[in-house]
């Protein structure tokens, strides 16, 4: 049985380093401005179905769709608070929803709703895409988040491959599955802005 803190499957693409690792050390920084705790593994979550019972059926099903996609080009800047739960909240870079990432999301999500389970509390419309960077206890999140955005420079990154994990414990993710995306790469560079 794989054990989850939440029982659900993350559809998730990762920075490639040396990017991951920059946002590794901006995340620490932003977490010991805001008195929170920094997100030591960097991923943009792409799809959460609430199917951990389903996990081999979920993977075949991803594989099918995202076999021949392009790699997916992210582009981030700022900082938003954008809650979690009581006490807890996070501060998240958010993420420019590309035609590329809306097309992912919602062909994963076609794909996966055939399964009866349910997926990300979000639809298209609503989704934000980000990476979390902090989390913390605050008395106002959005004022923290402000204070801290201008210290997010622009980053730039290319996802080229796209996981499926869960978290077993804050901070502890296990890998299920991978998978490579193979289709004509977009002409861009890997940065974060110093």
């Amino acid at each position: 049985m794989i054990e989850s803190v939440d029982g659900r499957l993350y559809i998730i693409g990762k920075p490639p380093e040396p990017t991951r690792s920059a946002l590794r050390d901006l995340f620490a920084r932003l977490a010991e401005q805001a008195g929170g705790t920094p997100n030591p593994e960097p991923h943009l979550t792409i799809q959460a179905v609430q199917g951990l019972h389903l996990a081999e059926v979920v993977q075949e099903r991803v594989e099918a769709v995202v076999r021949g996609l392009p790699p997916i080009y992210v582009r981030a800047s700022g900082l938003i608070a954008f809650p979690l739960r009581a006490p807890k909240q996070r501060l998240v870079v958010p993420v420019e929803k590309t035609p590329a990432l809306q097309h992912i999301y919602q062909a994963i999500a076609d794909e996966v709703s055939g399964l009866g389970v349910p997926i990300q509390p979000f639809d298209l419309a609503t989704w934000q895409p980000h990476m979390t960077a902090v989390e913390g206890d605050w008395e106002d999140a959005e004022a923290v988040a402000d204070q801290l955005a201008p210290l997010v420079p622009q980053i730039h990154f290319t996802i080229n491959r796209l996981w499926m994990s869960v978290q077993r414990a804050p901070g502890i993710w296990v890998e299920l599955g991978i998978w490579p995306l193979r289709g004509q790469p977009i002409d861009a560079q890997d940065q974060v802005e110093q």
